[in-house]
C-alpha cells in the first residue's frame, strides 16, 4: 500500500471513530420515563397544607399544580413529591410534570377554608364592624358601634350564624360570657353582662341590674358590646350566613324603656 493510501485508511478510521460507527462505541442518551401518580394525601386541607402526591418517575419534576393553579413549592424525588397547598386552589385533580411527561391525579384535592374575611356594613345606625385589633385568621371580633351623637345605658341583640362552619366563642379566653361590655358604664350595681348559644343563635345583653345608670355617648370608635366567632375545623369555602334576629335588638335609651333597633351586619367569608 501506498504511503497515500496509508493515510487515507487512518484518516478514514479516525472519522469512524469520532462519529461513532464502526461497533456501537458511540454515547446514546438513556429514555426519560414517563411519570405516573399512585395516590395523594391528604385529599383536603387549607392553603398551606403540605400535600405528599406518591408515584413512580417524579423526580426532576419542573411544575406541580392543583386544579390549574400552580403549587406555592414543592420538592420531588423519583417516588414523591412534597407540595404546598397555594391559596387559589380549588377541588380539582393534581398535576405534575417532568422531563419525561405529564400526571394527572384520579383522585381530586379539595381545599377548605383556613381564615374567615368580614367585609363591614356600609350603612346603618348600629352596625357590627370588624375589630382589625383583636381578630385573627380564624378569630372573628366584632364591634356593636351605635348611632354618634346619641347615648344609652345597654343594649341588647340577637345573632345568628351557620353553625356548620363558626362557632360562637368568648372574645378573649379568661371572659365569662360570650359579649364583652364595650363603652357602657355599669356602676357598681349588679351588671347583667350575660350571653348564650342556642345552635346558631347568640343572645346577648350589656345591662345593670336596677339603679340608676349614667347614660354613654356613642362615639366612632367606642364598642357598645362586643362578640366574636371561630372558624370551624376546615369547612368548605365560601359565604357564611350572619344575620342579625329582628326585632330582637333593643338599646336603653337616656331615660324610659327600652327601644327597638335594627343592626347592620357585614358579610363573612371562609377563604
Amino acid at each position: 500500500m501506498s504511503h497515500l493510501n496509508r493515510s487515507l485508511a487512518v484518516a478514514s478510521l479516525v472519522l469512524l471513530a469520532a462519529c461513532g460507527g464502526g461497533g456501537g462505541g458511540g454515547t446514546t442518551t438513556p429514555p426519560v420515563s414517563t411519570p405516573t401518580i399512585s395516590g395523594i394525601a391528604p385529599t383536603s386541607g387549607p392553603a398551606g397544607t403540605t400535600v405528599t402526591i406518591s408515584g413512580s418517575n417524579l423526580g426532576g419534576a419542573t411544575a406541580v399544580s392543583f386544579n390549574g393553579t400552580p403549587a406555592a413549592s414543592f420538592t420531588a424525588s423519583a417516588a414523591s413529591i412534597s407540595a404546598v397547598v397555594p391559596a387559589g386552589a380549588t377541588a380539582g385533580a393534581v398535576s405534575v410534570t417532568t422531563p419525561g411527561g405529564n400526571a394527572t391525579s384520579a383522585t381530586a384535592f379539595t381545599r377548605t377554608a383556613g381564615a374567615l374575611a368580614y367585609v363591614d356594613p356600609a350603612t346603618g345606625t348600629y352596625r357590627l364592624v370588624r375589630n382589625a385589633t383583636l381578630s385573627t385568621a380564624t378569630h372573628l371580633v366584632l364591634d356593636l358601634l351605635g348611632p354618634v351623637g346619641t347615648s344609652g345605658r345597654g343594649v341588647g341583640f340577637y345573632l345568628s350564624a351557620d353553625t356548620t362552619k363558626v362557632n360562637w366563642v368568648k372574645v378573649a379566653g379568661a371572659d365569662a360570657e360570650l359579649v364583652q361590655n364595650g363603652a357602657f358604664t355599669l356602676g357598681g350595681g349588679t351588671q347583667l353582662i350575660k350571653a348564650k348559644a342556642t345552635g346558631d343563635v347568640l343572645q346577648a345583653g350589656v345591662y345593670q341590674k336596677g339603679g340608676a345608670v349614667p347614660a354613654v355617648a356613642f362615639t366612632t370608635t367606642g364598642a357598645l358590646a362586643r362578640v366574636a366567632l371561630d372558624l370551624k375545623g376546615s369547612p368548605a369555602l365560601g359565604a357564611v350566613t350572619f344575620t342579625a334576629v329582628a326585632p330582637k335588638a333593643v338599646v336603653l335609651p337616656d331615660t324610659g324603656p327600652q327601644t327597638v333597633i335594627t343592626i347592620s351586619v357585614g358579610t363573612v367569608t371562609a377563604q
